[in-house]
This record gives structure tokens, sequence and C-alpha cells, in this order.
């Protein structure tokens, strides 16, 4: 396998890897950096400022994106592993694509989060949210959700369309909930949802839906 290593390195031009490993850490990226293609292998991104947008693009491979401040956007797309972003912060939101693995979000900071067609399981706990809405379509493992915050404006809002799994949301406030399409089951425990504008809608959960506290 092809391996690229960076670590302590500042780049002033929009960077693209291709190599089937990819390690960064302790850097500085003054334009874009993209990570695409390659064979069998991962992607390492850690302790690193990326002033414009961070994409990962038709990787084989697992992801972790840790402790990295964004400028412009954050985006996965056809990704054939795993993808874990921990104490992530941006000015943008963050987009995720076909993910054939699992998705684990911690300690998130973000315009908004999409998330659409995952294969496996998504969790996230942490997350702070502060212009748009959080959205997942067409996860086919479960989804947990915990210390999500959506109440810094009054509109934000959860959307969960097509949810294949067991969906558990815990000790979050929400401005609003759109759920439609579960087939699991649909769990809230110590939720605040606290707007009717828009209103919220659950409808067409196949499993049983329990609210707590």
């Amino acid at each position: 396998n092809s391996i690229i290593e960076v670590e302590n390195v500042t780049f002033s031009e929009p960077v693209v890897f291709e190599e089937d490993c990819v390690s960064i850490m302790n850097s500085h990226f003054q334009s874009d950096l993209t990570v695409s293609h390659g064979g069998n292998g991962f992607t390492w991104v850690t302790n690193t400022t990326i002033e414009e947008s961070l994409g990962c693009l038709q990787r084989r491979g697992d992801a972790f994106i840790g402790n990295v401040s964004y400028g412009r956007g954050l985006g996965f797309s056809a990704i054939r592993g795993d993808v874990k972003l921990a104490d992530v912060n941006g000015q943008r939101g963050i987009f995720m694509d076909g993910i054939d693995g699992s998705v684990w979000l911690e300690d998130i900071e973000s315009l908004d989060i999409f998330l659409a067609t995952v294969l496996g399981s998504v969790s996230a706990s942490g997350i702070d949210v502060l212009g748009d809405d959080v959205e997942f379509y067409n996860v086919l493992g479960d989804v947990w959700i915990d210390t999500l915050d959506l109440s810094n404006l009054p509109f934000l809002g959860l959307k969960l369309d097509a949810m294949y799994g067991d969906v558990s949301v815990s000790n979050s406030v929400i401005g609003s909930l759109d759920a439609q399409i579960v087939f699991g089951n649909l769990q809230l425990s110590s939720v605040s949802i606290f707007s009717f504008i828009p209103a919220s809608l659950v409808d067409f959960v196949f499993g049983t839906v329990v609210m707590q506290d």
C-alpha cells in the first residue's frame, strides 16, 4: 500500500492526497484539503486546522478525524469503511453520503449535520448545532443520539427519514422532531422539544414508540 505521513507542516495552497494510507498530524492547511481514491488503507487527520474545507471521497478503509477545526465545510462521500469524528468544530456544515460502515460523532460543533445512506449504525453524542437542522436519511443500522443541543435557534430540528433499525434519542434539546418511516423502535428519553414552528411529526413508525421524562 502507498502511504503518506504529514506532521508539523503548513500548506498555503489546496492539497490533494490519493495514497492508500494517509496520516496527517499537527498541521495547518490554509486552503482546502482533499483525500480521495486510494486502495485499502485508512485516513487519519488529528490536531490539525483546515481554514477552508476538508473532503474525503471514494476511499476504502476507516477514517478518523480528531481534534480538528475547519472553515468552509467537511464532507465524506462513498467511503467503504467506518467514519469517526471526535472533537471537531467548524464554521459550516458536515455532510456524509454513501458510508458503507458505521458513523461515530463525538463532541461536534457545526452549522448543520446531514447524513444519507449509511449501511451501518450511527452514534452521535455531544453535538452542538448552531444554524440549521440535523438530518439523517436512509440509515440501515441502529441510531443512538445523546446530548444533542439545537437550542441556538427556535426552528432547528431533528429530521429522521427511512431508519431501518431502532432509534434512541436522549438528554437532548431540539426545536422540533420529524421522524418518518422508522422500521424499528423509537425511544425518546429526557428530550425537550421547545418549538411548535415547525410542528413536530412522527409518522410511519413500525415498531414501538416510547417517550420518557
